[in-house]
């Protein structure tokens, strides 16, 4: 087995993957970090156009599944523009695992 599939498989990092990517939304699909407790929700960090500036106020930050299959929807985005995405899990007790590697997206 790979190194990435353990990474997958017991890290305490998300590691997403892109489902689509369409005009005004991306869809995520992501690995549920490995947590002491339940993950209750999911969390998004989105920066439009800079991987250093502001949060989109969307609803990219709202909770999203907590069972698999593990994706989200970020919508009301803007075309043509260039995203910087992360996630992370929260659990029952409201601890956060590692945000994800920053990944980048460009909308049609």
């Amino acid at each position: 087995m790979t190194a990435e599939y353990w990474d997958m498989k017991f890290s305490r990092t998300p590691i997403v993957r892109t489902v689509d990517v369409s005009h005004n939304s991306i869809t995520l699909a992501w690995s549920a970090p490995v947590m002491d407790r339940t993950i209750t929700a999911y969390q998004f960090m989105v920066r439009k156009g800079d991987p250093s500036g502001p949060q989109v106020p969307t609803d990219a930050l709202a909770g999203a599944n907590s069972f698999p299959p593990y994706r989200h929807v970020i919508a009301s985005l803007t075309p043509k523009t260039v995203y910087y995405i992360q996630v992370r899990g929260v659990d029952s007790d409201g601890d956060a695992s590692n945000w994800s590697r920053q990944q980048v997206y460009k909308t049609l």
